[in-house]
């Protein structure tokens, strides 16, 4: 049961994210982590990429900023809705499946002496699925769906 708890978290913690390459044009309209290749990192929102300059707002200014888009090799965006819906499914099957197993180790017995039969089996997992969905809803909200855009060179430079 211990190893089945940390795996869990694990892919709960390193499972939500994904990772896809961002393109010229595209605008990311929300609060992000801007990655440069000499280490920094800024805060911003409202980021659009283009072929040569990529712009962003500050947001605690908004004072608008742009610099090579070459200089950039990542951008990290985290969603809390899809934090919420991440949560949400991951813990209404782990819900649904601790309940089984308590289901399963409250088995009455031959002589029927817990008096619930399988009542346990009726009420446990549902159970179980409904206190993971709330739980998991609220741990991904906090914890949010992390996209990170990798930036590819520019076409037609020749490296």
């Amino acid at each position: 049961m211990k190893i089945f708890c940390i795996a869990l978290v694990t892919f709960v913690v390193y499972g939500c994210s994904s990772t896809s390459t961002l393109t010229e044009g595209e605008t990311i309209d929300g609060n992000v982590k801007i990655h440069f290749k000499d280490g920094r990192q800024v805060d911003a929102s409202l980021f659009q990429m283009g072929k040569d300059t990529s712009q962003w707002t500050e947001p605690h200014t908004n004072l608008s900023h742009s610099v090579a888009s070459a200089d950039i090799t990542k951008v990290v965006f985290t969603s809390h809705g899809s934090g919420a819906l991440d949560g949400l499914w991951i813990g209404a099957l782990t819900g649904a499946g601790a309940g089984l197993i308590v289901a399963a180790a409250s088995n009455p017995g031959t002589d029927g002496s817990c008096g619930c039969g399988g009542m346990v089996y009726v009420v446990l997992p549902p159970g179980g699925a409904l206190l993971g969905t709330l739980i998991g809803a609220g741990v991904g909200s906090i914890s949010g769906h992390t996209y990170t855009y990798e930036f590819q060179p520019p076409s037609g430079n020749s490296q």
